[in-house]
């Protein structure tokens, strides 16, 4: 069965404004509402907006990197598992955080695997963007700059502030304690054939309620 694609609200919009600009064209936009990213979901929030005054989209500006083990065949995870008053406590992520003053993503990128991981990244590429609305503990909005890191020097933590750091079966990490909307977007992360994609994932009460993206080819 067909489903609608995700709604650009209207607070949003620039994003796909930009992609356009990007790329000379329309993007191709791919949307996904298995649970819980359902449509009635998507409804409401679209619903709920209509007859209100849009403020400026001014989101936090982060970084999220995803460091390979030589052979591919593993992921570098935090198991946020230090603090009892951690939002993310108990799931696994990537590493990364909230970018500087004066920081471009790439230097912020290296700079959050040093201080987290204690490697340097020798190489890094970008794997994708995704816009977070209504992401953070107060509502507030985020958007991450995703990365692949291949290239690495030195040998990682066994752990830091935040929690244990782990070397994961990339065909394991589904089955981790994850943020419901990173099982969306990791497979494009980690399949390393695929485009570079910029997406976008509303959350609502800590859940997201669509998913939606667009692909850049290389050369485009």
């Amino acid at each position: 069965m067909s489903r609608a694609p995700a709604p650009i609200y209207p607070k949003y919009a620039i994003f796909a404004r930009v992609t356009n600009l990007l790329t000379g064209r329309s993007p191709k936009t791919y949307a996904l509402y298995p649970h819980p990213c359902d449509d009635a979901k998507a409804a409401a929030v679209a619903a709920a907006t209509v007859g209100q005054k849009h403020m400026p989209y001014t989101p936090i500006l982060a970084t999220l990197g995803y460091v390979f083990s030589p052979d591919g065949r593993r992921v570098l995870m935090i198991h946020r598992n230090a603090r009892p008053d951690d939002a993310h406590l108990g799931k696994y992520n990537g590493l990364g955080g909230k970018l500087e003053p004066g920081e471009d993503v790439v230097a912020g990128m290296k700079r959050e695997i040093r201080e987290e991981a204690g490697i340097e990244c020798d190489a890094v590429q970008l794997a994708g963007t995704i816009s977070w609305p209504g992401f953070g503990k107060r509502g507030e909005d985020w958007f991450g700059f995703i990365f692949r890191i291949e290239q690495f020097s030195g040998a990682p933590l066994s752990a830091n502030a935040e929690g244990a750091l782990e070397w994961v079966e990339v065909d394991r990490v589904s089955t981790l304690p994850l943020w419901d909307g990173d099982r969306f977007f990791l497979p494009l992360v980690f399949d390393r054939s695929a485009p570079q994609f910029h997406g976008v994932m509303p959350y609502q009460n800590g859940k997201p309620v669509s998913w939606s993206y667009s692909t850049v080819s290389a050369g485009v």
